[in-house]
């Protein structure tokens, strides 16, 4: 077959559900529509009016896309490897860099991302831990005052300075891109964003994102440099959980660098556990 990659086109919905419904995605694909989420936001490998094959994306903060779930019809349709090369030559115009997340046991699908040349560049751990009433009377080691507002950029700058979160990410992206990708969508400020305070200079800042699932994200936690060390980690993190009580969620997530030791002993102490490992796959384009 001579496969061609490109964006979705209205005409090529239907062929792009009869794939989701093969590959057993077929409740996925329904719930897109009844949320009003864009089917088109997929490339497809066509052959002629035939859809074998698909991955999905989605824009990351001002210039990135998320790319997968990614389908392929079994020995009919396009080499997965092909399909992501394919992928990369239609988002190229549209966005500065690509990233992936996947389970780190999808040998596959890492495969098929490292052939396309989006090498992994960390291995996440995705935490959890249940938000409840027992969590309320947690008393932070040091008080800081939370501030909403303002740019956080020069903040987020500082408090990366010197840490093991994902430097690849952190070498090839500007600290306003890197704000920009945890920026769960519109409104400035987002509700649960805060800079961290002592004696009115700033020495941290806490993300903490809501997710359609009812969790609670912990999207970033920092310190800045000079401060690391006197417990502001530990301050900041329960306020992360007063915030998901009082906020009424049920439980908290956070994903974190395997590589990242200081993030992790400070998330295990606070009862985080292990849910599952994620390969991240990142690649800036020239």
């Amino acid at each position: 077959r001579m496969w061609q990659y490109r964006p979705a086109r209205p005409a090529d919905l239907p062929g792009l559900g009869a794939l989701l419904d093969r590959a057993g995605a077929g409740r996925l694909w329904e719930l897109w529509q009844a949320a009003g989420l864009g089917p088109l936001d997929h490339v497809v490998g066509v052959d002629g009016d035939r859809v074998g094959g698909a991955l999905r994306f989605a824009a990351v903060g001002d210039r990135g896309a998320m790319i997968g779930p990614m389908w392929v019809l079994p020995r009919e349709g396009p080499d997965p490897a092909a399909l992501v090369r394919g992928a990369l030559g239609a988002l190229r115009p549209r966005f500065r860099y690509v990233q992936a997340l996947v389970d780190a046991g999808d040998a596959e699908a890492g495969l098929a991302l490292a052939e396309a040349g989006i090498p992994k560049a960390a291995t996440l751990l995705a935490l959890e831990r249940p938000a409840g009433p027992e969590d309320a009377g947690i008393h932070p080691d040091v008080v800081l005052d939370y501030v909403k507002g303002g740019d956080l950029t020069a903040l987020i700058q500082r408090t990366l300075e010197g840490t093991a979160d994902v430097p690849a990410l952190q070498e090839a992206l500007p600290a306003s891109e890197i704000l920009a990708s945890y920026r769960p969508g519109a409104g400035d400020p987002p509700p649960h964003w805060y800079r961290a305070e002592a004696g009115g200079e700033p020495v941290g800042c806490l993300l903490l994102n809501p997710l359609a699932d009812g969790a609670l994200e912990l999207k970033y936690m920092g310190v800045i440099p000079e401060e690391r060390g006197k417990g502001l980690g530990r301050s900041l993190m329960r306020r992360a959980i007063e915030e998901a009580v009082q906020g009424g969620f049920p439980r908290m997530t956070v994903l974190v660098d395997e590589a990242n030791a200081a993030a992790k002993a400070v998330y295990f102490a606070h009862g985080f556990r292990l849910r599952e490992r994620k390969a991240f796959h990142f690649l800036a384009f020239a």
